[in-house]
């Protein structure tokens, strides 16, 4: 099988690029059925790019090394083609990796790439763009807004963020339909949710 690891070398609070090429490397090199390509993105919307030439270039997998940004853009190219997915979780909060239980330990997940075991997930669409974890319309939307222009990551800043719009929010009205009714309201929170979590256990 022909892989293509995609690194953003900006995901998460620590930046373990070269760990987690030297293991990519130790796992990949000693098995003889597999050939593998290593890149690094280098701006938003770099790993989509890179993941559509992928799917050109028939390869078989695309790992990303990131967060949850990061599945984002390469699962956005990969929808009903026949490359696969895989994932490094490298990002602040990782709430795709824990949800669909991805190891959080790098040589773990890696291991766990290289022996190939696919299976399909569910994904969303809103207009013409995808999402494969959750989908924020509320407050949630604001904060996630903020948080990825915000120069730092973990729980501590998004808490600190959340704190600051939750004083300011304007409610909205929202118009669901589901199950054959329409109901209308102005929630806090409304979350279009694929996977179980928003990132760091933050269960929903």
């Amino acid at each position: 099988m022909k892989y293509l690891f995609i690194i953003n070398p900006k995901s998460g609070i620590r930046h373990p690029v070269k760990q987690i090429t030297d293991i990519i490397k130790y796992v990949f090199d000693s098995s003889s059925n597999h050939t593998y390509e290593i890149v690094y993105s280098e701006y938003a919307g770099h790993a989509r790019e890179l993941a559509k030439q992928a799917v050109y270039q028939n390869v078989d997998v695309v790992v990303a090394a990131g967060g949850d940004g990061t599945v984002n853009e390469v699962c956005s190219a990969l929808v009903n083609k026949n490359t696969s997915f895989g994932l490094i979780p490298m990002g602040s909060g990782n709430g795709f990796a824990r949800s669909l239980s991805i190891p959080l330990n790098y040589k773990h997940a890696i291991t766990q790439i290289e022996k190939g075991l696919i299976e399909s997930i569910d994904v969303g669409r809103i207009g013409d763009k995808f999402f494969f974890g959750v989908a924020g319309f509320a407050l949630d939307a604001v904060i996630g807004a903020k948080f990825d222009t915000f120069n730092h990551r973990g729980p501590l800043p998004y808490f600190y963020l959340g704190l600051q719009e939750f004083f300011k929010y304007q409610y909205e009205e929202f118009e669901l339909s589901f199950n054959d009714q329409n109901i209308y309201v102005k929630p806090l929170i409304l979350t279009i949710a694929n996977t179980s979590q928003y990132g760091n256990g933050a269960t929903i």
